[in-house]
């Protein structure tokens, strides 16, 4: 293009290269808006607005054709819209130039010629907007509104259905242009709902010989007058526990209240029959706040029993575990419990919780504290249960941390650096060590690095965990033990022992199982195995229950789950699985035949 202006060098301005004078005809030529470049258009390409360009107007939409250019008056033909607003920014679509709108006028012959035009509001010009505003909503700002054609035009619907879920969403895109979803806090509110849960009561019923209860027959508690009743109930059902002793069901929704070791009046369906009988107990549940023992009879896998099968007698109030549905238990008295009759119930409805404690059914070896443990929780109803193993081995280690070669740590949040040049520990002793015999404790769990850093990393006086420790974790960094030796000076263990008697001095047995999360919803126990997890670019063709192998390791495991999400297989071990899986091996499903590399490997090492 022609030169029009020298720009400044800070690039925000330029310095005006006009004519002398400007004819009074227009002259495309001469007449110019110059300066293309300003702090409002940076653009550099920016050229003078020419007659036959195209012009848009950013706020309104309108589009036109310049006609006639006459100093900084232009002439347009509207080709589409309504024309332009004052304020309005327009731009050429060849030229890139900007420009404001200062005011629009449409030419007198034009105007006539709309004069019904211009009381309809999609037809109107920019400028006439103002009168349909004070009119219509005169409360509103247009200015910043979205559409303000439309919402002029649909303002008497908005105040009719003011309130509704259709007026706040219209509201919303006048004034955002954007789709508003509504939400009702009622909706979303859990009530409590009146149940028609009936929890069942039996009462233990003692008859005459010749007399025998039946159920609908109504059981009556009277006062000394014989006239006042004080409880009142129905016979659901009946079972026979000796030929004069009755177990009755009884709805909860009963009456009054019954009381031990006093007559009652059971009162035949034909209303007329009527024989006493004495209340010899009430039994509602099992109540856990007190009693001196409670005795269980259960025969599944995991629960303790006598010698010659029978039930333990626990001295701590409890209600027992490991039931399924429709189990039987026997009640009987404790040892403080003298003169009591025992009894009988069965398992209509078992609880749901979490898991609270871990039985170890088979050690193993060589497993190291912090490996995983998975749980196989088919049938068990609950999720999310996670573990890991807290402590292996068996030797007794004595509080050494007044000795140098154990360092203590307190930390505080977001610490992971303990250690360092000139840094004393909490009993006082600068920080010192072999890199490559140092054990790192968090929180008495011994830290496990494979040796890439992504557990710990050790060096000379420090250690930096990867992982940000939270205020109040105890960090020990060991590189030596105070042991309990015996009088051979062997390490003293705890039935560390093999079958031929020969003492083990650390066999990566696992002793105790830190639960990190007990899970939710668990109505019967899942069954748990060290394992964890194998990492692959793609885990859909493993089968759940196939054993895999490592080509390398030999290593073995059985798919417990799968959770393509992660690219990742849970796998269990158990006393027949050997071997150690390697990252980076190539893994076989036994069943599926599938050959993958596996990308990380997290399965606890040790085996049965």
């Amino acid at each position: 293009s022609d030169l029009d202006g020298i720009a400044l060098e800070d690039g925000q301005g330029s310095l005006f290269l006009e004519p002398a004078t400007v004819s009074p005809s227009p002259d495309e030529n001469t007449s110019k808006i110059i300066n293309e470049q300003t702090a409002t258009n940076v653009n550099p390409n920016a050229n003078p607005l020419t007659v036959g360009e195209y012009v848009y107007g950013k706020t309104n939409g309108s589009i036109a054709r310049i006609d006639v250019i006459n100093d900084n008056i232009v002439y347009v033909s509207t080709i589409s819209g309504n024309g332009f607003s004052s304020g309005e920014v327009i731009e050429g679509r060849n030229s890139l130039q900007s420009a404001v709108v200062e005011n629009y006028r449409e030419n007198s012959i034009l105007a006539n010629n709309r004069l019904l035009d211009y009381s309809d509001i999609d037809h109107t010009t920019e400028e006439f907007l103002q009168y349909f505003q004070k009119d219509f909503l005169p409360s509103i700002d247009l200015s910043k509104l979205k559409n303000k054609r439309l919402t002029i035009k649909n303002i008497t619907d908005l105040y009719q259905k003011k309130g509704s879920e259709e007026s706040i969403k219209f509201l919303m895109r006048l004034l955002y242009a954007q789709d508003a979803e509504i939400r009702y806090p009622d909706k979303e509110t859990i009530y409590i709902s009146e149940s028609g849960y009936n929890e069942e009561r039996r009462l233990v019923l003692h008859m005459p010989q010749d007399k025998v209860p039946s159920e609908t027959d109504k059981i009556t508690y009277y006062a000394s007058d014989n006239k006042t009743i004080l409880a009142e109930a129905n016979i659901e059902r009946l079972n026979t526990l000796t030929s004069d002793i009755y177990s009755c069901s009884i709805s909860r929704n009963h009456y009054g209240t019954f009381v031990e070791n006093t007559t009652v009046t059971v009162l035949g369906r034909d209303g007329i029959t009527s024989y006493t009988g004495t209340i010899l107990g009430v039994n509602t549940g099992i109540n856990t706040e007190s009693g001196s023992s409670t005795y269980i009879e259960h025969d599944e896998s995991g629960i303790i029993l006598a010698e010659d099968g029978s039930g333990i007698l626990m001295e701590k109030s409890t209600i027992g575990s490991l039931y399924s549905l429709n189990d039987t238990i026997l009640f009987t008295g404790g040892k403080d419990d003298a003169g009591v009759i025992d009894s009988s119930a069965r398992v209509d409805e078992l609880s749901a919780g979490e898991v609270k404690e871990v039985i170890i059914e088979s050690a193993g070896i060589n497993y190291e504290a912090g490996e995983m443990i998975v749980f196989d929780e088919v049938n068990s109803d609950g999720n999310g249960a996670e573990a890991i193993i807290g402590a292996t081995g068996d030797e007794i280690i004595l509080e050494n941390a007044t000795l140098w070669g154990q360092f203590e740590f307190i930390a505080t949040a977001g610490q992971a650096l303990f250690g360092g040049a000139g840094v004393k520990d909490v009993n006082g002793r600068y920080v010192f060590f072999n890199d490559h015999t140092v054990q790192v404790y968090r929180d008495g769990l011994l830290q496990v690095d494979p040796g890439d850093g992504s557990v710990y990393f050790a060096k000379n006086d420090r250690v930096v965990l990867s992982a940000p420790c939270v205020a109040g974790e105890k960090i020990e960094l060991v590189t030596e033990f105070n042991r309990l030796l015996d009088e051979s000076g062997h390490t003293v263990t705890l039935d560390a022992y093999d079958d031929n008697g020969t003492i083990i001095s650390d066999d990566g047995r696992i002793r105790t199982i830190e639960i990190k999360d007990g899970g939710v919803g668990y109505t019967s126990v899942p069954r748990m195995y060290p394992g964890g997890y194998l990492y692959f670019d793609s885990v859909s063709s493993f089968l759940v229950g196939e054993v895999i192998t490592g080509s390398i390791s030999g290593a073995t495991a059985t798919v417990l789950r799968k959770e393509p999400e992660f690219n990742r297989i849970v796998v269990k071990r158990t006393h027949t699985d050997t071997g150690v899986f390697q990252s980076n091996e190539q893994i076989t499903g036994l069943l599926s035949g599938t050959e993958l590399i596996n990308r990380k490997s997290t399965v606890a090492t040790g085996t049965a």
